[in-house]
């Protein structure tokens, strides 16, 4: 569903790739080559899933959307207060929370699809 046009920019069979589906429930890990990984379920409006994935030693956690349960920032932003609710969070809110999981690294992306 995620590789359909209106949700993806190229069809499934332009990617060149044998692509297998398995279906993933939120924190049971799925072995996939040597990478073991972890799918969450993080605060979305719509089903998302974030995912640990550990291999050789190291990891990183990759998600998409997220939005605080708990926004502080609701009345400081003022761009934010007009799209709570759609699943994104703020710069802040991203670095707080990698700052309390210890991530020595954070990278921050995202896309606008909302009118």
């Amino acid at each position: 569903m995620q590789l359909q046009c209106s949700f993806f920019p190229i069809r499934e069979a332009q990617l060149n790739a044998q692509i297998e589906y398995a279906t993933v429930n939120p924190g049971i890990p799925v072995k996939v080559g040597s990478a073991m990984i972890t799918p969450i379920l993080p605060s979305h409006p719509v089903l998302n899933f974030g995912y640990r994935i550990d291999c050789d030693g190291q990891s990183i956690f990759f998600t998409g959307d997220y939005e605080p349960r708990l926004n502080i920032y609701a009345l400081e932003d003022e761009e934010y207060a007009s799209k709570q609710g759609y699943g994104h969070g703020t710069y802040d809110s991203a670095i707080k929370l990698a700052t309390e999981a210890k991530a020595k690294k954070l990278f921050c992306t995202h896309h606008e699809n909302h009118p």
